[in-house]
């Protein structure tokens, strides 16, 4: 798989404090989150850190006996922390747990997916009511006709992501959908917008920047969802609203 230059803030995905729902970095072993709150101890300023955020010093305990610790904390120590040894982001616990690949570099098959946003992806974020608490939902969509292009969306989207996608069948037409905090603010993060988009979205700027596999890659998923082969010439023709995708 290639890789492009281009890299991306997984610290961007992380509001401040989020409680429970707060997005934690999950790493291949906890020295580097013992590293972390040492170095906390080493400075005397644990306390001070700890009601910056809101947290108390038994749970930056807690979390120094474990593998994870949360991106709203990772912020400040970035420069010593190796992202390449988090191995995955979550959120949530029990049935409301998510998780995601963290997503560091540009590949193809991530062009692909945004190529295929473009055309025909859908980003909503709802209040919803939960027992008596209201809390906010995440939604990534896709609906498309053609089974076999969803299925070829599934695997580059399990491939960057690694989540599980079950491909749904709802009379003439297949969909995609994903609720999932982490990837909703992954899309964010790439430049899109949540609501309607059809007239207004674009290629992101990083993808006009980008090599020419990738900037193939991502037009290969735009004309999957919104192109098709003009049976009396034989050329493959795009359709879209958006003259800014065009």
């Amino acid at each position: 798989m290639v890789k492009d230059r281009t890299e991306f803030d997984l610290y961007k995905l992380s509001d401040f404090n989020e409680g429970k729902g707060s997005i934690k970095a999950i790493f291949s072993d906890r020295d580097e989150v013992m590293n972390i709150v040492d170095k906390l101890k080493s400075n005397r300023k644990i306390i001070e850190f700890c009601n910056r955020y809101g947290i108390h010093y038994s749970t930056l305990w807690r979390y120094s006996k474990s593998n994870k610790l949360p991106l709203f904390i990772l912020k400040d120590f970035r420069d010593v922390v190796d992202a390449q040894k988090i191995i995955h982001l979550e959120y949530g616990t029990g049935d409301t747990k998510r998780s995601s690949k963290p997503i560091l570099h540009l590949t193809e098959d991530l062009a692909k997916i945004l190529g295929a946003f473009a055309a025909d992806g859908h980003l909503k974020q709802r209040l919803v009511n939960r027992g008596e608490k209201r809390i906010t939902h995440y939604e990534l969509v896709f609906v498309e006709q053609y089974e076999n292009t969803m299925k070829a969306l599934s695997k580059w989207l399990e491939n960057v992501f690694g989540i599980n996608i079950k491909l749904q069948k709802i009379s003439n037409h297949y969909r995609i959908y994903i609720s999932n905090k982490i990837i909703f603010r992954y899309f964010r993060l790439f430049g899109f917008t949540s609501g309607r988009k059809t007239e207004t979205v674009s290629a992101p700027d990083f993808i006009k920047s980008s090599d020419r596999d990738i900037k193939i890659s991502f037009i290969r998923g735009v004309l999957m969802f919104d192109g098709y082969v003009n049976k009396t010439n034989g050329y493959i023709e795009l359709y879209s609203k958006s003259r800014s995708l065009i």
